[in-house]
């Protein structure tokens, strides 16, 4: 795996471009183009939803696919909406 940023989410580690982020989300955009801790360290720790979550959300963000349960979409949205 590569990339440039590191998601933390529980005891897992997603390395992550942080160009395609921003290309994705105007949240992620700001984080990678302001003087911000998440720029500076090159990582976000996400606190608030699953690692199954996040790595759904990420996989859309990679391959525009995202294959879940529906419980576990109903996250992956909540993830979309905050980020």
């Amino acid at each position: 795996l590569s990339g440039d940023w590191s998601v933390i989410v529980e005891d897992q580690e997603f390395l992550v471009w942080s160009s395609l982020l921003a290309a994705w989300s105007d949240t992620f955009a700001a984080m990678a183009s302001h003087d911000c801790l998440e720029r500076a360290s090159q990582r976000l720790t996400v606190k608030d939803f699953s690692a199954p979550a996040v790595e759904r959300a990420l996989e859309f963000m990679y391959t525009g696919e995202c294959d879940a349960e529906d419980e576990l979409l109903v996250e992956v949205t909540a993830f979309a909406d905050k980020y």
